[in-house]
C-alpha cells in the first residue's frame, strides 16, 4: 500500500521563527493534495511532529484498514491537559472533542465518499464510518509546541527557550575562557604591551574581538541554528555586527549594576560583580535572540 505525507505549517514556528519542514503547507492546501494526489492512505501531521513520522506511519500500518485515524496525543500530567483548554489540534478539525489531535490518517476510500472535491477534515469525519482515535506518547516537552493554539508567543518563548539559555551560557563561558586565553598568550610572547596605557589597550580589544567572534560563530552554528534566518555571507556580517551592539549593551549593564550596587548601596564589590554577569548575560541573550538572531 502506498501513503502520501502531507505536513502542514503550524503557527508555533511561525510565531518563534522557527525552520520550517521545507515541504510543509499551508493547512487548507490539505484538501487541494487529496483531491489530486492518489495514494491508498494519506498521512497528515503538523511540521512541528515531523520527527516522529516512522511512529506515526506505523500507526497508519497497523490501522490502515479504518477509513479514518486519529492521532491524539495523550496528556502526561494535569499541566498538559490544562494547557489543553487555552489551545487547539494544529489539525484543522471544528470538532471541539479532537482538540488534543496530532495527526490525522485518511484511506483513499473515504475521500471518494464525498461527492465533488473534499473542503474540509470535518466532512471526512462525517462520512466516515471506521474511525479510531490512537493515543500517542508524544514527549510532553513537543507536546506542549505542537498544542501551540491560543498561547501567547512570550509563553511559548518560556517554554521553548530553556534548552536554548543553556547553549547561550556555554559558549558563553567558552568565549571567557579564549578571551582570557588570548591575552595570556600575548603577555607571553609580546611582554612589551604590558608597558603602556597603549598595549594594554590593544591586549584587552584583541581578547574581546577574538572571543566575540567565537561566540558568534558557535552561536550561528549551534545555538540558534533552528532559526528561520538567512545564511548568506552579508547576512552572517550583518548580524555580526548587531552582535557588538548586543554585547556592548551587555557590558554596560555590567558596569551599570557594579556601579549601582556598591557605589550607592555600598555592597562587596564581587557580590556586585556576580549580580553585573548575570544583568549582563541576561540583556546580552534577550538583545541577541531578539535583535541580532531575529528573523
Amino acid at each position: 500500500m502506498t501513503h502520501k505525507l502531507i505536513v502542514i505549517k503550524s503557527d508555533f514556528t511561525s510565531k518563534l521563527g522557527l525552520k520550517k519542514y521545507r515541504e510543509a503547507i499551508d493547512p487548507d492546501e490539505i484538501f487541494d493534495v487529496l483531491n489530486n494526489e492518489n495514494a491508498d492512505y494519506y498521512v497528515v501531521i503538523p511540521d512541528i511532529i515531523y520527527p516522529y513520522k516512522r511512529d506515526i506511519l506505523k500507526i497508519a500500518e497497523d490501522f490502515k484498514d479504518n477509513d479514518l485515524v486519529i492521532v491524539i496525543g495523550k496528556p502526561k500530567s494535569p499541566f498538559s491537559r490544562l494547557l489543553l483548554t487555552l489551545s487547539k489540534s494544529p489539525i484543522p478539525f471544528k470538532n471541539n472533542e479532537l482538540q488534543s489531535s496530532l495527526a490525522v490518517i485518511i484511506r483513499k476510500d473515504l475521500v471518494h465518499k464525498v461527492p465533488g472535491m473534499v473542503k474540509s477534515l470535518d466532512e471526512l469525519l462525517e462520512k466516515a464510518t471506521r474511525v479510531v482515535e490512537v493515543l500517542y506518547d508524544v514527549p510532553i516537552y513537543d507536546y506542549v509546541l505542537t498544542i501551540y493554539g491560543r498561547l501567547p508567543k512570550t509563553f511559548l518563548v518560556a517554554l521553548h527557550e530553556p534548552l536554548r539559555i543553556i547553549k547561550f551560557g556555554i559558549v558563553g563561558f567558552s568565549g571567557a575562557i579564549v578571551n582570557l586565553g588570548t591575552i595570556q598568550f600575548l603577555s607571553t610572547h609580546y611582554p612589551q604591551l604590558l608597558s603602556s596605557p597603549l598595549g594594554l589597550f590593544l591586549m584587552a580589544f584583541t581578547g574581546f574581538e577574538i572571543s566575540l567572534s567565537w561566540n558568534f560563530v558557535l552561536h550561528e552554528l549551534w545555538t540558534f541554528r533552528d532559526l528561520e534566518l538567512e545564511r548568506g555571507i552579508f547576512s552572517r556580517i550583518k548580524r555580526w555586527l548587531k552582535y557588538h551592539v548586543a554585547s556592548l549593551g551587555s557590558l554596560l549593564a555590567q558596569s551599570a549594576t557594579i556601579g549601582l550596587l556598591t557605589g550607592i548601596f555600598h555592597l562587596e564589590v564581587i557580590v556586585s560583580a556576580a549580580f553585573g554577569i548575570l544583568a549582563g548575560f541576561i540583556l546580552n541573550y534577550l538583545i541577541g535572540r531578539f535583535y541580532t538572531w531575529k528573523k
